[in-house]
């Protein structure tokens, strides 16, 4: 990640890392959201540059904090290996639990105890899925990254296989704290389902299709889809998931707020498709419903993906 990148990161972690207790009884796994890093811009609605920037505000402050403790054993601090080939004391890393579904990778995360400090505290845990076969013609590698803020000490969440790529898959997750401490890396190979592997989502220029192939939606029926669907948005922020509904087992719709304008709900369509594993599920954006309640408001996330049955540490 650059530089630029990973500040940019922990200051959205640090807007939001106090928001995750509210909703984590929804779920004995909570299914965590990418962190976005939503900064105020001049033609945004004042309304909504104010909350950005008290959230800024909120999170330096907590920066500020967090810089002034001391990193200790006694905090809950553990080595950690630096850029110098030595070690430092850093936060402790998650064990992790990850499957192939079909498009997209399941992550199951959990640490065994968070240091009680902020100065070794996890704030967010970062995530690599990658190959060395390219499919492309150029060779080129897009490796699928994400960074998701922790809701306690277990979570979950989706992510795409890596672009133009063939397997085999390979995922590396790390956790990070608010002053940017990174733990030791966890690495796995992927396996592929008995099916054997997808190659990685290869769109064409200025087209953004369902990924091929597109799969039949099986083990799983219109109310399972949407309890799903519920699931898997319910930590969405900026905007946030107020409802869901599926027309039919290929078509839903979620119903979004965005912050600032709480009495202005509008729809965004989602096609849904199935994934190798029974019982799973895909969602490609479709764009909103509604008339949206300034230019930039969001309009949700690209892709979204579920399963009926998740990963569990038994």
């Amino acid at each position: 990640m650059s530089v630029g990148r990973r500040r940019l990161f922990l200051v959205a972690l640090g807007c939001l890392v106090l928001t995750g207790a509210a909703a984590a009884h929804r779920a004995q796994v909570p299914f965590v959201s990418e962190v976005a890093g939503r900064t105020p811009e001049r033609d945004d609605p004042a309304v909504v540059r104010k909350l950005l920037e008290r959230e800024q505000q909120a999170a330096y402050a907590r920066l500020k904090a967090a810089s002034k403790l001391k990193r200790t054993r006694a905090a809950g601090c553990v080595p950690v290996p630096d850029f110098r080939g030595g070690t430092l004391l850093g936060p402790p890393a998650p064990r992790v639990r990850a499957r192939i579904i079909g498009h997209q990778v399941e992550v199951l995360y959990r640490f065994r105890q968070l240091p009680t400090s902020a100065a070794c505290r996890p704030a967010g845990v970062g995530v690599v899925v990658n190959s060395n076969k390219s499919t492309a013609s150029s060779g080129s590698l897009v490796p699928s990254i994400g960074y998701y803020l922790l809701a306690g000490p277990v979570g979950r969440f989706t992510l795409d296989l890596p672009w133009y790529a063939a397997p085999p898959y390979d995922l590396q997750v790390d956790s990070s704290t608010l002053l940017g401490i990174r733990s030791t890396y966890v690495k796995q190979r992927l396996a592929c389902p008995q099916a054997g592997c997808l190659d990685g989502y290869s769109p064409p220029l200025h087209s953004s299709p369902m990924p091929q192939p597109v799969l039949p939606l099986t083990g799983l029926n219109r109310a399972q889809l949407e309890a799903s669907l519920r699931y898997v948005t319910s930590r969405e922020r900026w905007p946030s998931a107020r409802s869901v509904s599926c027309s039919s087992v290929r078509s839903c719709t979620v119903t979004q707020i965005t912050p600032g304008f709480p009495n202005w709900p509008y729809r965004v369509r989602y096609r849904i498709a199935g994934q190798q594993l029974t019982g799973c599920w895909m969602g490609l954006n479709q764009g909103t419903v509604d008339k949206l309640p300034y230019r930039d408001a969001g309009r949700g996330p690209v892709e979204l993906a579920g399963c009926r049955s998740w990963l569990s540490w038994g």
